[in-house]
């Protein structure tokens, strides 16, 4: 067990500030004591620390200025704050909890001064008066008006209170209480000014630019159910829109709230150039401390809050950027007030209004300009569409809340794929605008039809090459598919030549090797520019060397692979294949003609040489007279073959088939006739005993 002494500072982490002089950690247990009659040092914790049992005595205090991780029992009998954006986590470990009261602060920052924003409670039922002091609207400060008496509007176009309207610094929002006679949405505000309020309720509170609203009570922490009611009114703008809040002393996931049964999830801006207006919270984004929303249900029925919901992230605005694969921000500006849509697509998403990916839009402030996408036959201020549906046209509408001049200002162009080319297009002006080209100005009437813009995307298109084929035939370019071409052309331009133009829907053009430029043309006049290379397949020549075309019987025949850039070699030699070897030696034991083919291929070509070979018997056991040669010449022969010999001989000449070609005695032999090729002279003596055979080359 240590004690907090604060005997240098009010940090957490140093050392010196504890008995023992060291800092406890999740395992051990510590104790904030009264110092303030010693060193009136009460201790600060940042950053974050995880905690074992722990306990704050009356009179002492802790401060908490990131966050705390509990992992044992933290009893407070003293006094214990989360400043502005700290947390309290008593979730992620089981049998961590926390005894006694809290004080939860939030910081009405970067407002405008005495304006509204939605809160709510982290701390469980407390009453009115506990915020009441940090109350301060255009008609006073603390409790104002009749607790439970809704407003009462005389004109919700401007809008304007009656005269004798129910009004003051805290509201609530009951879409039951709004009448299709009335046709305002604005009739479902309810002023509180006394009572205790409910949790995961939101609130609409005037708050002091800058100034700290502080909740102080038990902490929320477990399931908490809050009722939501959807009402047949006939309003569109009020049926089944409820004010929630965040329950609890850490953030939680926007997604599990759409998990637990809203959709829509989104705030209101107070500050900032879109202030007026409400902004939905991103896929994966996080809902801040004391932070209320607005939601829609389709049915009345209760919304279910419990720890699982919750977490220790940082609860910023599209905190988590992965949810989209491109997102297309519009913002329009005009008399000092602005909104924006935000279009997305994604993988998981579809046309249809879901609500993870789609946020409806709702109106803002009176005399603020409104915008928003549509889909699904709703006006979204969050859009979210398949990638494969990129290229439809969508629709985006406009309530300029206000007569004057407008700008058009756009965000994420980039997050397309190279070369996509997106308009605006103004129905009221007929008028096309580029994005690309920056904003677009125009101006704009409360009577206008506020279906006034489309936004059309002209998308990529998907090309297929192939190349020139080893026979050297043409290469090609054509869609892979036809999505989205129509009412687009092209040209293909080679060394500033045009080499081919159609309609997009018809390119599949035939070309040599080389590298092209590709430039589709749409009916507004944009050009989106694609660079096609033409390849070459990479042609191979098969070649390799033989030791000798013509051989005997048992006579080495040496194959030797010379082809460049191969990656497979095939030999087919007396219909037998000889596979990855690229020296080949081989050995005929039958006389005949044989073709020798090498196949060869690298990835993409393949290519084949023969030779022939031819092969002939050779006579063994060759006799000599002895002191006599024998010889012919020339040899190889084209007309005559001379015979000198010192004996008396017979010759015969015979095909490697052993067919008799010639027979004689002559030493003088004519063969002026005979076909060219390899024959077999065999040598008789004058008791036609064969005594000797030679090659003989007829040329």
């Amino acid at each position: 067990t240590y004690d907090w002494t604060g005997t240098t500072n009010t940090n957490w982490n140093i050392a010196s500030n504890w008995s023992g002089g060291i800092v406890p950690t999740a395992a051990n247990t510590s104790t904030i004591p009264d110092v303030s009659g010693l060193s009136g040092n009460f201790p600060l914790i940042t950053p974050y620390v995880t905690l074992g049992d722990i306990t704050v005595d009356a009179s002492a205090s802790i401060t908490v200025a990131t966050g705390i991780i509990l992992d044992g029992v933290f009893t407070n009998n003293g006094t214990m704050t989360l400043q502005d954006g700290a947390y309290l986590d008593d979730f992620t470990n089981s049998g961590a909890s926390f005894v006694g009261n809290i004080t939860v602060e939030t910081v009405a920052a970067n407002g405008v001064a005495n304006d509204q924003r939605f809160i709510s409670s982290p701390i469980s039922l407390p009453i009115f008066a506990e915020i009441a002091d940090d109350l301060s609207g255009p008609w006073g400060t603390g409790a104002q008006g009749v607790n439970g008496v809704a407003v009462t509007v005389d004109d919700c176009n401007t809008p304007t209170l009656a005269p004798t309207s129910n009004y003051g610094n805290l509201f609530e929002y009951d879409e039951t209480l709004v009448l299709l006679s009335s046709q305002c949405e604005l009739d479902g505000w309810v002023v509180r000014s006394s009572g205790s309020l409910t949790n995961a309720r939101g609130y609409s509170a005037y708050l002091t630019n800058g100034s700290t609203v502080d909740f102080t009570g038990t902490p929320n922490t477990g399931a908490i159910q809050i009722n939501t009611t959807n009402t047949s009114s006939g309003v569109i703008a009020a049926e089944g829109w409820n004010l929630l809040g965040n329950p609890y002393p850490s953030p939680i996931g926007r997604d599990a709230v759409i998990t637990a049964g809203a959709s829509d999830v989104q705030y209101f801006v107070t500050s900032g150039v879109y202030q007026g207006s409400y902004t939905a919270y991103g896929i994966g984004s996080n809902i801040a401390i004391g932070q209320g929303f607005q939601v829609h249900v389709n049915t009345s029925g209760n919304i279910n809050f419990d720890n699982t919901m919750r977490n220790t992230n940082a609860a910023t605005w599209y905190e988590n950027e992965n949810w989209f694969e491109y997102k297309l921000e519009v913002s329009v500006q005009g008399n000092s007030f602005a909104d924006k849509t935000t279009l997305f697509y994604n993988n998981e998403a579809s046309n249809a209004y879901e609500p993870m990916y789609d946020v409806r839009k709702r109106k803002s402030s009176a005399g603020h300009p409104t915008l928003s996408t549509v889909g699904a036959n709703k006006d979204l201020t969050l859009n979210g569409l398949s990638v494969n549906d990129l290229g439809e046209t969508v629709p985006m509408n406009l309530d300029a809340g206000a007569n004057g001049s407008f700008t058009l200002s756009f965000e994420g162009l980039e997050t397309f794929p190279s070369n996509t080319t997106i308009y605006v297009k103004d129905l009221q002006e007929d008028v096309v605008h580029n994005i690309a080209d920056g904003n677009y100005t125009f101006t704009a009437n409360t009577t206008d039809n506020k279906e006034r813009f489309e936004i059309i995307f002209i998308p990529v298109v998907s090309l297929v090459t192939t190349k020139v084929d080893c026979d050297e035939n043409a290469g090609n370019v054509e869609l892979s598919n036809t999505n989205f071409t129509n009412d687009r052309t092209f040209e293909i331009i080679s060394n500033n030549t045009i080499v081919a133009t159609n309609d997009l829907v018809n390119l599949n053009e035939s070309l040599t090797a080389g590298t092209y430029t590709l430039n589709v043309n749409d009916q507004y006049g944009g050009t989106q520019v694609y660079i096609v290379v033409i390849e070459a397949a990479e042609l191979i020549e098969a070649a390799f060397t033989v030791s000798n075309n013509e051989l005997f019987v048992g006579e080495m025949l040496i194959l030797n692979n010379t082809t460049i850039n191969t990656n497979t070699i095939d030999w087919t030699i007396d219909n037998s294949m000889i596979t990855n070897v690229n020296h080949l030696t081989y050995t005929f034991e039958v006389a005949g003609i044989y073709d020798v083919v090498m196949t060869v291929s690298n990835d993409e070509c393949i290519a084949a040489k023969t030779e022939t070979i031819t092969v002939v018997n050779k006579t063994t056991g060759i006799e000599t007279i002895e002191g006599k040669d024998i010889t012919f010449y020339p040899n190889p022969v084209t007309e005559v073959l001379y015979v000198n010999s010192t004996a008396e001989i017979n010759i015969e000449i015979v095909d490697i088939l052993g067919k008799t070609i010639v027979k004689t005695s002559k030493n003088t032999i004519n063969l002026e006739t005979v076909a060219t090729g390899i024959y077999i002279i065999q040598i008789y003596d004058v008791n036609n005993k064969l005594i000797g055979t030679e090659k003989l080359i007829k040329q």
